[in-house]
């Protein structure tokens, strides 16, 4: 009974520990709302680690002809007739805490530019990216708002 008793014990003080030795979930996967609401991002974590995202729907996803949109202002003329929906607009991005993420690339597809980023979870359902060239005081910054599917 005694040797019953000492496991028992055992296992409510080395459960606690496993436990809390894993990793999180990383609250930023999801789809994500951008500010203009124009936009829905779908945030994934690629299988090197890093954080990427793409857009998985438009509020206006044709043209005037009634075409799908397409990466127009892509400064790579190949790259000019990929649709915008699964386009890929967030990349590397690497975990620098519970809440930020830093190091990544945020691509625009209305201008054809590439800015450095980096994002910011300010609670469950609101995140704050920052794009710049440089340095991140000569930047903007947009809040997405978390989305269903």
């Amino acid at each position: 009974m005694k040797h019953y008793f000492l496991i028992l014990i055992a296992s409510i003080i080395c459960v606690p520990i496993l436990l809390s030795g894993k990793e999180e979930t990383d609250r930023i996967i999801g789809y994500w709302l951008t500010g203009d609401k124009a936009t829905k991002i779908e945030i994934y974590q690629n299988e090197d680690g890093t954080f990427a995202g793409k857009i998985i729907w438009l509020q206006e996803p044709n043209d005037a002809k009634g075409n799908p949109k397409k990466d127009i202002n892509n400064p790579d003329v190949k790259l000019q007739q990929q649709p915008l929906i699964d386009l890929i607009v967030l990349s590397d991005f690497v975990r620098e805490n519970r809440n930020k993420y830093k190091n990544g690339k945020y691509y625009e597809p209305t201008t054809g530019k590439t800015y450095s980023a980096k994002i910011e979870l300010i609670n469950n359902n609101t995140i704050t990216i920052r794009y710049f060239i440089g340095v991140p005081t000569l930047g903007r910054t947009d809040t997405w708002i978390r989305s269903s599917n």
